[in-house]
């Protein structure tokens, strides 16, 4: 798995936060909703190493990495400084951006809760 995080690094020169790589080295990747109780849960899907080397290109924002979709049209996006957010893939302008939260902790906490789009504090 490390050199999979050194290959995404080496592709798109921006560095995964530590909460991203952790997450990838103890549990890996897949898809699915973020809860098995919570009617409102989003859907997540978190792309393989390689899958996130072939969807990332020059346009997107600068320090942003798409790591996965939300399995309807956004990329989940994440930032060298943690900041995690949706992108959708038929544009990949700033402008388009929709800031979920700080962290991926966070951001991981509004998809069990369907709490993407409710207002940003997080």
């Amino acid at each position: 798995m490390k050199r999979d995080i050194e290959r995404i690094h080496e592709k798109t020169r921006v560095k995964l936060p530590a909460a991203v790589v952790d997450f990838y080295t103890q549990l890996g990747w897949g898809e699915g909703f973020c809860s098995k109780t919570n009617p409102n849960a989003h859907y997540l899907v978190l792309n393989s190493p390689e899958a996130i080397c072939n969807s990332w290109s020059a346009d997107f924002p600068h320090n942003f990495i798409p790591i996965g979709s939300d399995g309807a049209g956004e990329f989940i996006v994440v930032s060298s400084t943690g900041e995690c957010g949706l992108l959708p893939m038929i544009s990949n302008y700033k402008e388009d951006y929709h800031f979920v939260a700080h962290s991926f902790d966070a951001f991981l906490g509004k998809a069990e809760t369907g709490a993407w789009f409710e207002a940003a504090n997080s």
